[in-house]
């Protein structure tokens, strides 16, 4: 299993009930690795989950590395034809990018997409979002 694989069972199988908890939703995973089908080729979004209180739908992305340039635009693109798959409003999916650490340029990519970013550690199970430090 890879590192971007234990990070995202990690996420699930030990610190679901935190990340709903930090988050303020009672999430449900939709898919793992859902097939969105892009004018890039075949892609594939980490994890979706389903809010149980409206049905919004939320794209996780996963990094093992600090998050740089082009993770935001990247999440962006799968949610503008995500939508079409999960039979979902555009304006009932929101992203999120979970990582170790940010760069400015991403967190500001992150606030202008409107897409939160959550530094997480797989190791201890210490989440936040992620603010500009």
């Amino acid at each position: 299993m890879s590192l971007h694989d234990t990070i995202r069972e990690s996420l699930i199988t030990k610190d679901f009930k935190k990340f709903n908890t930090l988050l303020k939703k009672d999430y449900r995973v939709y898919a793992i690795e859902l097939p969105l089908f892009t004018l890039d080729g075949n892609k594939y979004a980490d994890l979706v989950l389903e809010n149980q209180a409206n049905e919004a739908i939320t794209v996780v992305e996963f990094k093992s590395d600090t998050v740089d340039y082009g993770t935001a635009e990247q999440l962006q693109r799968y949610i503008d034809v995500a939508h079409k798959q999960v039979h979902r409003s555009k304006d009932k999916l929101k992203g999120i990018i979970i990582g170790p650490d940010f760069s400015h340029f991403e967190i500001q990519m992150c606030k202008e997409f409107k897409l939160v970013p959550i530094q997480y550690d797989y190791n201890n199970g210490h989440m936040r979002i992620k603010h500009e430090s």
